[in-house]
């Protein structure tokens, strides 16, 4: 669905070129800079990252902080521990569980060799977990101070919208603790969507007074 609603939408924008997203894309395609697969492809992965992860680490971050009392009276005691919070929540369930990535070179790993070219899958919830770098890495733990976390991945291919997703999630929860000072989870019975490079949670109950 999202391949063809873009396929359409470049094909009214190639009529007539604009000054947004799409008009800027199509003109790296007119260029010769970017391919017309480059160019679908582009948008639909712009509009996946910016829209269905921010919604998901929203939904996520609120459902932890409800789920640790603890943490959650913290933050309300000291607003400062915000910024804290948010890296704390976004190690600890990002919503880009797994990325691809091809090697670029013969890579030895254990002993286990990746060849050029092959795919690898990245499992980066694991990363954010690792014990050798996290002092109790299964605990939530906003005050936490040393947290190297790859939630954005790294390197060249790090997320471009890293710092508005962080904002996003800052804003997210101080309005709604703010607002809702008797916010609550109706349930502790949740479930979480089934893709496995996407984690988010199929619905979040509840209570806002």
């Amino acid at each position: 669905p999202g391949e063809r609603y873009f396929e359409e939408a470049l094909e009214k924008h190639r009529e007539e070129l604009t000054d947004d997203l799409l008009g800027e894309l199509l003109k790296a395609e007119a260029g010769r800079e970017m391919s017309p697969e480059e160019v679908l492809d582009t948008a639909v992965i712009l509009y996946a990252a910016g829209q269905e992860t921010t919604a998901k680490m929203i939904a996520s971050c609120l459902y932890h902080l409800l789920k640790n009392p603890d943490q959650l009276a913290a933050l309300r005691a000291d607003p400062s521990l915000l910024e804290s919070t948010t890296e704390e929540l976004l190690r600890f369930e990002a919503p880009a569980h797994a990325i691809t990535r091809r090697a670029t070179a013969d890579v030895a790993l254990g002993e286990e060799t990746i060849r050029k070219g092959e795919k690898v899958l990245c499992i980066l919830a694991a990363a954010n977990r690792d014990p050798e770098v996290f002092d109790d890495p299964e605990r939530l733990d906003i005050t936490r101070e040393s947290n190297p976390h790859i939630a954005f991945g790294t390197g060249i291919h790090a997320c471009l919208g890293a710092t508005l997703a962080r904002v996003e999630i800052q804003i997210a929860i101080e309005t709604m603790l703010s607002r809702y000072p008797k916010l609550r989870l109706t349930t502790d019975d949740v479930e979480w969507e089934g893709s496995f490079i996407i984690r988010g949670l199929a619905s979040l109950a509840i209570s806002l007074s």
